[in-house]
């Protein structure tokens, strides 16, 4: 009796060092993964643009998709002229940064006493 409670602790014993083992395991493995990619605001071109992919840029993907969009911008929905105003004002904040918490800086004649 006393034999079998002894097996029956050093299995308990083992299974909660694999259990452990594995947990840890797992959470360095989430430790090591990248941050995901911040989400994009608004949808992405092949949503905003289908349609004027299909008729105009038939088959490009893409860059070359991109590109072939912008050479027909006179041609192009209200939609997919949004996606690209909405892009590029997406890269020019990130260009440029974030602005400060306390609002823009002064300008150079603003901070002189008059």
């Amino acid at each position: 009796m006393k034999r079998r409670r002894s097996i029956s602790l050093a299995l308990i014993g083992a299974m909660i060092l694999v259990m452990s083992a594995a947990e840890i395991q797992k959470t360095r493995a989430q430790e090591t993964q990248p941050p995901p990619a911040p989400p994009r605001q608004g949808p992405p071109m092949r949503v905003a643009c289908g349609q004027d992919m299909q008729s105009l840029c038939p088959g490009l993907v893409g860059k070359d998709a991109r590109q072939c969009l912008r050479s027909h911008r006179g041609q192009l929905s209200a939609g997919c002229i949004a996606f690209f105003q909405e892009a590029r004002a997406r890269r020019a904040a990130g260009q440029m940064g974030a602005p400060p918490a306390g609002g823009p800086p002064p300008g150079p004649d603003e901070d002189k006493d008059q």
